[in-house]
């Protein structure tokens, strides 16, 4: 793919169009990042410091781009923020497309203490206020708090990142480390490095080195078993023409052995070795986890049997429950567009079980399979547009069980499968699960049946918001060991007699 260097282009058609609003920028920074996977180069980030009198305009403008099933997937974002001069929060905006289509649109002002935004969702603009997060930071706000904390090594401090896209904060620790030199492609730098750790387990640890003004001139955070590295650099190595990686080939885990559809059928238990300490998966009456020796995980799975009708629609009062039912961005289960024809296709089913069974089937024949979505689709462009992979499914199935009154969330995780050359592996998927009676009931519109090879890694709504946790986890782990009804298989099973 050739990238052309419209980046820059952009960079300065924003500049100018700033001048004109607040006048000549009395400082401009201009930095130029490589982005790389492992050892693959796969997009560059271009990132602007500009100073208007008492504001400072930030910019961060990416292109990611990877190969899914033989289409690539190009990723552009472009995010920008204004702050006073001291770090107090004035408005941003978060942009981003994929395939030259919107994925995401929100546009924020901040007054008194309140967070007015615009977000684009289904080609129509919602408005929204919600409080402004407390001591919640943008760019220039925690630049000058690592200016104030100092490079000291040992110093440890809290910082509360503002998500532009998610509007939400996310509460970090962060560590200082020894100073050290780094490799900027070409250019040896002395760089000091920022431990971030987010707080309650909402991510995995990265790692920002930055310079003596505190900017960061590299960052690494783990990515499907690699790590996502962002490295300052030349402008002319950031915008050269890119190695797109296949993402089929990063988005699946070996099996030590190949499962048949009996052994799936079945109660298996995994061992996992975890390639961090603070790995965890989530557990229902589906699927329980719990510690090996050594380190290890032993994560057992059990799809047999099917739960009692349960009530239609849920009438708990279960907190999970209930915010399993309301709509989000998503999950668009309020929409008319997803409850008629949920609605439609329940019909006179009088059970949850029932109405499920009948929704399933529904989405199975509503959405053309294989056809796959430039990012994320919401249960609405489902309806509509009827084409999307297991995440489309998986989110158009949730919306319509919400709108008929049935908790639903969407599961990320691993569904096992047999390869060409007959070697088993465990692919990334999506699929729901609605609970019914009094437990958890795992559902795959995909045409699939959901039996013991399905291994839970995250629960969400199926957004690209909820992606992250499922894909740090993909590549943390290694499955050593399938026990299955008859045998132990992997390392350290006992021998055969």
């Amino acid at each position: 793919m050739r990238i052309p260097p419209l980046v820059k282009l952009a960079s300065i058609v924003f500049l100018a169009c700033s001048m004109s609003a607040c006048g000549s920028p009395d400082d401009v920074q201009l930095r130029y990042l490589a982005a790389y996977h492992g050892d693959v180069r796969i997009g560059h980030s271009v990132r602007s410091r500009a100073v208007f009198g008492d504001r400072v305009v930030t910019t961060d403008r990416s292109v990611l781009s990877v190969h899914r099933a033989g289409r690539e997937i190009d990723c552009r974002s472009d995010y920008q923020y204004t702050e006073t001069a001291d770090g107090q929060p004035v408005s941003f905006r978060a942009f981003e497309t994929k395939n030259g289509r919107s994925a995401r649109r929100v546009i924020g002002h901040i007054t008194g203490g309140q967070l007015n935004a615009r977000v684009m969702i289904d080609d129509e603009w919602e408005n929204r206020t919600l409080p402004w997060p407390k001591d919640a930071l943008l760019p220039e706000a925690l630049r000058l708090l690592r200016r104030r904390e100092g490079l000291a090594e040992g110093t440890s401090y809290e910082a509360v990142v503002f998500d532009a896209r998610d509007m939400k904060a996310v509460r970090s620790q962060v560590t200082v480390g020894p100073a050290l030199p780094v490799d900027l492609l070409g250019t040896v730098a002395e760089v000091t490095p920022l431990a971030v750790a987010p707080r309650r387990g909402s991510g995995a640890e990265s790692v920002e080195y930055v310079d003596v003004e505190s900017d960061t001139v590299k960052s690494v955070s783990p990515l499907l078993g690699s790590q996502l590295v962002y490295v300052a650099c030349d402008r002319a190595i950031a915008l050269r023409p890119i190695d797109p990686i296949e993402q089929a080939g990063l988005d699946a885990v070996p099996s030590p052995v190949a499962l048949t559809s009996a052994q799936r059928a079945a109660t298996l238990t995994y061992i996992l070795r975890p390639r961090r300490a603070d790995l965890s998966l989530p557990a229902d009456n589906t699927q329980t986890v719990s510690p090996g020796a050594d380190g290890l995980l032993e994560v057992t799975v059990s799809r047999a049997g099917k739960p009692p009708p349960g009530e239609l629609p849920y009438a708990g009062e279960d907190p999970a429950l209930l915010a399993a039912l309301a709509p989000d961005d998503y999950v668009r289960s309020d929409d008319p567009r997803v409850v008629a024809p949920a609605q439609r296709a329940v019909g006179g089913a009088d059970d949850a079980r029932r109405a499920v069974e009948r929704l399933e089937r529904y989405v199975f024949r509503h959405v053309n399979r294989g056809e796959h979505y430039p990012g994320c689709g919401t249960a609405v462009e489902v309806v509509e547009n009827r084409r999307g992979d297991c995440t489309e499914h998986a989110v158009l199935l949730a919306a319509m069980c919400r709108a008929v009154g049935i908790p639903a969330q969407v599961v990320t995780g691993l569904a096992y499968t047999n390869g060409p050359d007959g070697v088993g592996e465990f692919a990334s998927h999506a699929w729901v699960r609605v609970w019914v009676g009094d437990q958890w009931l795992h559902v795959d519109s995909t045409g699939r049946c959901v039996d013991a090879g399905y291994i839970m890694l995250a629960v969400g709504d199926g957004s690209v918001e909820g992606l992250p946790s499922s894909m740090d986890k993909l590549g943390e782990f290694d499955i050593v060991q399938v026990t299955t009804p008859d045998a132990v298989h992997g390392a350290d099973a006992p021998a055969e007699p």
